[in-house]
């Protein structure tokens, strides 16, 4: 697969280059993401019909080939798989957003050409990641995200944005350069099997130096847990996600975040296997639950919309880290949470794209009576809320089920905590959620959102969510089963 990317990746931009059509420019965007939606699933169906067990025999991922000339560094397995699907299915449904965002654009063709350039090598670094097989070779990938996507967050150049900015890439290079200092730890406590492969670090766990790899992993959590958002090193998402354009918050929400959780959650088996899973375990809950918390915190005094979304990502990201540290019916939970919070956090995020596009703000103050006056995205707005704090049949429900579920075993206390902090953020956003959509009718005299695909991305991630928690696929439950399994 990623000899594909690359290859359509390098002709689109070549393409770019010399294109003089904001047209083009977006037909373009979605070409390649409806390229890497169809290898994302051929991958993905394929995966299910290989044999589970043989993962279990080997305490091992199985790898299966995703090219020939690079199968040793970029490789598919158990795990993978769901992040592949995920993002191959949010990428398309921002791309046709994002078609309307570029078509009409009232920029000049070549900064939105850059615009395209910016995404596509984001993309190609959010894959590249996803498929890598090395862990030195995930850090560069990690880094290439990290600089194409802050010439996406500044696009507005905005003095916001450029604050936003700079922000992100100072306190995601610091995060970055931390998880590189873990990687060089481990590489001591490796001694003579210095392989970085995961296949191989897997299989050498138990010989690794305990103090090595210990001190490597918080390194490892506290650089990559920068990228993913966990408090307390979360300080740029709010600003970040609020201030990019809404096309790519929906990409840093949905697709970012998920993979700088892939390589914690690559990690955290490595200690699993060497023996020190309680270790690794009580730093994500830690970490977890320390998210959540600032959410709860900040949820009833923020004044931005996108912000509060924002905010919302890292409370969601905290939940992520809980239930992978439970393990078991946790992890799989987790997944299934990871899944359904990119769905729905990017329909908050491209409907609130519309409500900027149409009534130019993004304070919640000034936003009111969205029912009379916008109503079909006051709808689209409500439901994506209410699939994102886990109203029955939405599959958060499910997965934060199963969450306390698996808490309550092994500690009521926790639960109880988790509960609490979770009805608290649920209470702030519908306070702010329902002054946006209720009251008194706004007048305004700016045209609003016509184009069908401003509304088409949010309402198929809808349907897909209503559909995975009514009735989970059977492939889609295979996936996360293997994946959970895989750990």
């Amino acid at each position: 697969m990623i000899d594909i990317l690359f290859i359509t990746t390098i002709l689109i931009v070549i393409i770019l280059l010399f294109n003089k059509s904001n047209r083009i420019n977006a037909i373009l965007i979605m070409f390649q993401a409806s390229v890497i939606l169809s290898c994302s699933i051929f991958t993905a169906i394929g995966s299910v019909n290989t044999d589970p067990m043989l993962s279990a025999i080997y305490n091992l991922n199985l790898y299966m080939p995703a090219s020939i000339s690079l199968k040793n560094y970029f490789l598919t397995d158990r795990l993978n798989i769901v992040f592949l699907l995920i993002t191959g299915i949010l990428f398309f449904g921002v791309s046709l957003y994002n078609y309307q965002y570029i078509r009409y654009s009232k920029e000049a063709v070549r900064r939105n050409n850059n615009y395209s350039i910016g995404m596509l090598v984001f993309i190609f670094s959010i894959f590249g990641l996803i498929l890598s097989s090395h862990l030195t070779l995930l850090w560069v990938f990690l880094e290439l995200s990290t600089l194409s996507s802050t010439f996406l967050i500044i696009y507005q150049k905005s003095r916001n944005s450029l604050e936003a900015g700079w922000k992100y890439v100072f306190i995601c290079s610091i995060g970055i350069a931390l998880a590189f200092f873990g990687i060089i730890l481990l590489t001591i406590g490796l001694g003579e099997h210095n392989s970085m492969f995961f296949s191989d670090l897997y299989k050498n766990a138990l010989l690794i130096n305990p103090f090595w790899l210990k001190l490597s992993f918080i390194f490892i959590l506290i650089g990559m847990g920068t990228k993913m958002g966990l408090a307390p090193v979360h300080t740029w998402l709010p600003d970040a996600h609020s201030e990019a354009p809404s096309p790519i918050s929906a990409l840093l929400s949905g697709g970012l975040l998920n993979v700088a959780f892939l390589g914690i959650i690559r990690f955290h088996k490595i200690m699993k296997i060497a023996g020190f899973n309680d270790l690794s375990s009580s730093l994500l809950m830690l970490m977890g639950f320390f998210s959540i918390g600032v959410c709860a915190l900040y949820v009833f005094r923020v004044k931005n919309f996108k912000r509060m979304f924002a905010y919302s990502s890292i409370e969601n990201m905290g939940i992520i880290a809980i239930g992978t540290a439970l393990g078991g019916l946790g992890l799989y939970a987790a997944l299934l949470h990871m899944m359904a919070h990119s769905f729905s956090k990017a329909s908050l995020f491209l409907s609130s794209g519309n409500l900027l596009h149409n009534y130019n703000t993004k304070s919640i103050n000034d936003i009111h009576g969205l029912i009379k006056t916008d109503p079909f995205n006051a709808y689209l707005l409500l439901f994506a809320f209410l699939s994102l704090i886990g109203i029955p049949p939405f599959p958060i429900f499910i997965s934060e089920f199963m969450m306390i579920k698996s808490m309550l075993i092994k500690s009521p206390s926790l639960t109880i905590l988790f509960v609490s902090l979770l009805t608290i953020v649920i209470a702030g956003m519908a306070k702010n959620i329902f002054k946006m959509l209720f009251g008194e009718k706004m007048i305004t005299n700016r045209e609003t959102h016509a184009h069908a695909l401003s509304f088409i991305p949010q309402i198929m991630f809808l349907i897909c969510l209503l559909i995975s928690g009514i009735y989970l696929p059977s492939i889609m439950h295979k996936i996360l089963t293997y994946a959970a399994f895989s750990i």
